[in-house]
């Protein structure tokens, strides 16, 4: 039997695609666990075509056949561009008579206090486009004032004859009975086929009717593009003989099959950022660490989220087309999402000067045209750019050799920049490096210090092609003390992708006084219905012991607006109230810096539904290069503390448990390059990562 034919006969147990801003990640595992990775330009045109041509030298590159591929999953940015560049479909708003300017009114808070300028987020929908009915429903589920049939069907008339693609329906108090907003739905079903409805009542079953109606509209903006975009993805693949079932990575961690993505697309919103964060959090783990920054630097944006006792943080009060970084500043959505925040800080972000000041980003070369260097007819410098003018990047040796960097465009680049600032090229490269480090520092304490967590007491974990290039500046900004460079860190959210499980998470709200006889019984009851519901959106049997929940208990001390987060402990007898009173007290002590002994309620109720798998045993495919030297060769290289100096340069792939690099230094391999400031100290571990000791040398 012949090399090949031994090759084609494994099967590819799962393949996993990210696409992002610039660059598309992929990675499969066969049935064996070995792990092969690949990294293409992305193809903005049309993502599809990178999507299917990229699976395909993927596929080559492992030697498996199309037809033996069994699963293919994908995370995408898509739900989030659309929405930020405003590339909906044409979406109508139906609601309860009286509540059609919620959209515009919005939330009585104001994100910037003091600036009389304040601009407030575009909604989806017009005003123009919103119709009302007159119906009411009671916040207990009681009917005030039934639903006219006649006028609910001149409304779908009206909205046909728009030329709405999509409907969102909310109704008040829907998510107590959602009766009326159904029976919209039956009549949209009959008099208006065409049109995509979405109704509140099924993207959430929560109050607080302005984030409802939102995350409804913005459902329904989303679902023509999504169902579209994954329809064309399965029948590309079924052209090239892959038949496998295609799943997506929903914003809060967990897969969902294409079918429900395509009719809920809101909860897959962030999914691309997502992927990340689970691979930080498996592999921090596997490195010894449970506590970790996730920093994730990409071609287009920058991602930093938590990582607490080895699990993402998950958050409620998600936000999309932020205005500025501050709450409330975007679109709300009641959907869950791991906490992260981003911004337009990545290898390809363009630096100009606004107002006589340096200014990184949010604008992107992208992939076309990408950097200057990259030779594609970019004109503007960028943060890769910058990072090759500096020497921190090898213009022979980017994404193992596949594109040779023009060095002499970015220098002439960046001294046009510099000129304009009485700079020359590697000062106004310096000044871009530090500038967008210090956009990156100033986000992770959004996420960390603003939200009562001391970053000091948390190592990093790097990823993302640009990612360990600027990490080390990053953690001693934030005071951190160790960074973790997992193997494949440049694929980092297509590997993440491969160990994500499949999830379902509901929520529902329902008061009870926490003090009060009746809290286990409410607890039992709501979260018998809600696993009911969830193990039905999954296919499963709710008693389906490979089904593992995780139970968390939205609390607040009575006339409170909102609420805190805290998991249900195992057993739930007649101390729960009092163990939930502690729980809560300690959080909202470490969050406020003091408790109060006032009376407590629980409002929100969810469960997270996953379906357990054994653990892959992954052998990442790192072409080891034994007996070769780790030290490659020096090189100059520019950094803020000792000026233009020599530096050595390693071969990851050469480097062994013995092996010390000493910064400052570069450690090189196919698809990102780790960057060691003066004083650091990196090695490798027994799972292939870097692990880098921030200015341990220099102590």
């Amino acid at each position: 039997m012949t090399e090949t034919t031994a090759k084609e006969r494994r099967s590819a147990k799962r393949i996993a695609i990210d696409i992002g801003g610039t660059f598309t990640d992929l990675a499969l595992i066969d049935d064996d666990g070995l792990v092969v990775t690949h990294k293409r330009l992305t193809t903005p045109r049309d993502p599809v075509e990178g999507f299917v041509e990229g699976v395909s030298e993927l596929l080559a590159l492992a030697g498996i056949s199309p037809s033996l591929v069994r699963e293919i999953r994908h995370a995408t940015t898509l739900g989030s561009n659309v929405v930020i560049e405003r590339l909906g479909a044409p979406v109508a708003f139906v609601t309860t008579k009286g509540f059609g300017d919620v959209l515009q009114i919005q939330k009585a808070v104001r994100y910037s206090i003091y600036d009389t300028r304040m601009r407030k987020p575009e909604p989806l929908v017009p005003r123009s486009r919103t119709w009302e009915i007159n119906e009411r429903m009671m916040a207990s589920g009681e009917i005030l004032r039934p639903l006219d049939p006649e006028e609910t069907s001149r409304v779908v008339s009206q909205i046909r004859a728009a030329g709405a693609r999509a409907v969102a329906v909310g109704f008040l108090h829907s998510y107590a009975n959602p009766l009326h907003e159904e029976r919209v739905k039956e009549v949209f079903a009959r008099e208006a086929p065409e049109i995509d409805v979405t109704l509140s009542s099924e993207v959430s079953q929560m109050a607080k009717e302005y984030a409802r109606f939102n995350t409804a509209v913005t459902n329904a903006y989303l679902a023509p593009i999504f169902r579209d975009y994954l329809s064309r993805i399965e029948a590309a693949f079924r052209a090239r003989g892959v038949s496998a079932p295609l799943w997506i990575l929903q914003s809060s961690g967990g897969l969902t099959s294409s079918e429900r993505a395509a009719a809920l697309p809101v909860r897959s919103i962030e999914s691309g950022p997502t992927a990340g964060v689970i691979m930080a959090a498996r592999r921090s783990n596997l490195s010894g660490f449970d506590n970790v920054i996730s920093f994730d630097m990409g071609g287009t944006t920058a991602k930093a989220s938590i990582v607490t006792n080895g699990r993402p943080t998950i958050s409620r009060s998600f936000e999309i087309d932020r205005l500025e970084m501050r709450n409330g500043s975007g679109l709300p959505l009641d959907t869950l999402a791991v906490d992260l925040i981003e911004i337009g800080s990545g290898g390809g972000s363009i630096a100009q000067v606004t107002a006589g000041a340096l200014q990184v980003g949010p604008r992107s070369a992208g992939s076309e045209p990408g950097p200057v260097c990259y030779a594609r007819g970019g004109k503007e410098p960028t943060v890769t750019d910058a990072a090759l003018v500096l020497g921190y990047l090898d213009a022979s040796s980017f994404a193992g050799g596949k594109m040779r960097l023009d060095r002499d465009a970015a220098v002439e680049a960046l001294a046009a920049l510099g000129g304009r600032l009485g700079l020359d090229a590697v000062q106004a490269a310096w000044g871009v490096h530090q500038l967008v480090c210090l956009n990156m520092e100033r986000a992770t304490r959004l996420i960390s210090i603003d939200k009562g967590l001391d970053p000091r007491d948390y190592a990093m974990i790097c990823f993302g092609g640009a990612g360990p290039v600027h990490a080390a500046r990053l953690a001693r900004g934030l005071g951190v003390k160790q960074m973790i460079v997992p193997a494949g860190a440049g694929v980092g959210s297509a590997l993440g992708l491969l160990s994500s499980l499949e999830k379902t998470e509901l929520a529902r709200t329902s008061k009870v006084l926490v003090d009060g006889d009746c809290i286990v019984a409410t607890a039992r009851q709501i979260f018998s219905d809600l696993r009911r519901q969830a193990a039905s959106t999954m296919g499963r049997d709710p008693a389906d012991p490979r089904l593992l929940a995780r139970h968390i208990v939205g609390l607040r001390y009575i006339g409170q607006g909102y609420e805190l987060e805290i998991e249900l402990p195992p057993v739930w007898d007649e101390g729960l109230g009092t163990k939930l009173r502690d729980a809560f007290g300690a959080l909202y002590s470490n969050v406020y810096g003091y408790a109060e002994n006032l009376p407590l309620e629980a409002t929100t109720w969810r469960i997270a539904l996953e379906s357990m798998e054994p653990n892959l045993d992954e052998k990442l495919s790192m072409e080891r290069a034994e007996g070769r030297p780790a030290l490659k060769r020096q090189r100059r290289a520019y950094f803020g503390e000792t000026g233009e100096t020599q530096i050595d340069v390693y071969d990851r792939y050469a480097m062994g448990a013995e092996d010390r690099a000493i910064g400052p230094c570069v450690i090189e391999e196919r698809d990102t390059t780790t960057v060691l400031l003066p004083g650091d100290v990196g090695r490798i571990d027994e799972h292939g990562a870097i692990i880098i000791e921030i200015g341990k040398a220099a102590q």
